[in-house]
């Protein structure tokens, strides 16, 4: 073989690798464009169903709260459902302790610390 061919040759396997590289390549290319542009969807669809979701459980729908408040309050105050004697009195013992421990910080945090005219 001579030295012209052997270029030749040489220069064919160099330009059928670089063809076959850039169709390898376009192909991964238009393989990932389709992935992410379905991922994409997939996820602009999830975020849609967030929203839906969220708007119907943070919208104020006065035709389900007002009659669900009444009932709540009538259950509350149902006799029924009262505490005991032994819990109220253990609750009114907590709540007095509470007070007492916390009742000079909050005068002194809403005390007026400017003094009026005397």
């Amino acid at each position: 073989m001579s030295e012209n061919q052997s270029r030749a040759s040489d220069k064919s396997s160099i330009q059928n690798f670089a063809i076959k590289t850039g169709i390898v390549a376009i192909t991964v290319v238009a393989s990932l464009l389709i992935v992410f542009a379905q991922l994409d969807s997939m996820i602009d669809e999830r975020v849609d169903q967030i929203k839906i979701a969220l708007n119907s459980a943070t919208k104020f729908q006065p035709r389900e709260f007002w009659p669900r408040l009444e009932m709540n309050i009538e259950r509350a105050a149902d006799p029924s459902n009262d505490l005991s004697p032994e819990r109220k009195a253990k609750l009114v013992t907590a709540i007095h302790a509470l007070r007492d421990r916390w009742k000079p910080i909050l005068n002194e945090l809403f005390s007026d610390p400017t003094p009026g005219p005397r």
